[in-house]
């Protein structure tokens, strides 16, 4: 947020790189925009988040559990998601074959197949 001397402005949207201004009393004087939930009450769509651990905690297991629940509109560890969505993973650590392998295996433990999978 910043403050300037001719009123109030807060720097929320995004043009490119460079952020646009917007006059805070819209704020106050219309309805916000509708949140779609991904995973509702913990990601919105285009959130961004971060996944952070130590080296071999299974971060990308979990991320790739989390997009296949996401994909499919599976639970996701308790929670309902409320309708499938696009994802997109982008990998560069693995190997396609190693990756491929573990997609298996992680659809496998979640009972989801590409006869299953929408659209």
């Amino acid at each position: 947020m910043v403050a300037v001397s001719k009123g109030f402005e807060i720097f929320a949207e995004t043009q490119g790189e460079v952020p646009v201004p917007v006059d805070a009393r819209r704020y106050l004087e219309e309805e916000p925009p509708a949140i779609r939930p991904v995973i509702p009450e913990i990601l919105d769509m285009a959130d961004k988040s971060f996944v952070i651990g130590p080296s071999k905690c299974r971060k990308s297991f979990f991320v790739l559990q989390t997009a296949l629940c996401v994909a499919t509109g599976r639970p996701w560890f308790g929670w309902h998601i409320p309708e499938a969505k696009r994802v997109s993973i982008v990998q560069y650590e693995l190997q396609e074959a190693h990756y491929w392998r573990r997609l298996r295996r992680m659809a496998d433990s979640l009972s989801i197949s590409a006869v299953a999978w929408p659209g």
